[in-house]
């Protein structure tokens, strides 16, 4: 279109507040000049991560909702940092799962990296990358990507050897420090009597064969 035109448009936070789960915060164009362009308010809602309203005056009561709003924005998450493996996840592990302790979410494995993807409600969706940057015997100091922000943190996984189409596995405590002997000491486990594995299943399961064949008759009572 001819009336459009590429810029880069940099906004200053002079304030924010909350109404409820509503996040307001009025800005200034740092690369305008005009008082009446210069000024704009932004409404955030908690339950919609990624979409922004805008006002198109320095008024903030332009914007009750931001599905309302004049200007609607939808937002991307991009990752600006780049970690590169110290090491392999187990060969068998490669593929696509599905992990029963974090709402169902899709689970994509490959020699270095875990892909996570989970759906805290309708419409709205997370993901976390894990890059595989030490072992010792089955413990795998992880390397924690989110969209959310840029600081890069560290979490030790302690797996059990694939059965069939399951994988068994905990998570110890987040860390900021890349260490494995802090990161990925027992202790950073929960250690209750009756603690249990967390369980990935195999998104495209491949049968096995079943321990008891044939045809039988049983009795229950009680």
């Amino acid at each position: 279109m001819e009336w459009t035109k590429d810029a880069v448009v940099e906004y200053s936070c002079l304030g924010d507040w909350f109404v409820g789960k509503n996040h307001f915060f009025a800005v200034a164009n740092t690369k305008e000049s005009r008082k009446d362009e210069k000024f704009r308010c932004f409404l955030k809602n908690r339950d919609d991560d990624y979409f922004l309203g805008q006002s198109i005056t320095p008024e903030c009561n332009q914007i009750k909702t931001v599905e309302q709003a004049p200007i609607r924005m939808q937002l991307t998450p991009v990752r600006q940092v780049t970690v590169e493996p110290g090491c392999l996840l187990p060969e068998n592990f490669t593929g696509e799962w599905v992990n029963t302790a974090n709402i169902d979410a899709d689970v994509v494995i490959n020699s270095t990296h875990i892909v996570e993807t989970w759906h805290p409600d309708v419409g709205r969706w997370r993901k976390a990358i894990y890059i595989c940057m030490q072992q010792r015997d089955s413990r795998y100091m992880m390397a924690r990507l989110t969209v959310d922000g840029c600081q890069v943190d560290y979490q030790c996984f302690d797996y059990v050897p694939r059965h069939h189409n399951i994988i068994r596995f905990r998570k110890g405590v987040v860390f900021a420090k890349n260490d494995f002997h802090t990161v990925c000491s027992w202790v950073q486990f929960p250690n209750d009597e009756a603690w249990k594995y967390d369980v990935m299943i195999k998104k495209d399961p491949v049968p096995v064969r079943r321990p008891v064949a044939g045809a039988f008759e049983f009795q229950q009572e009680g």
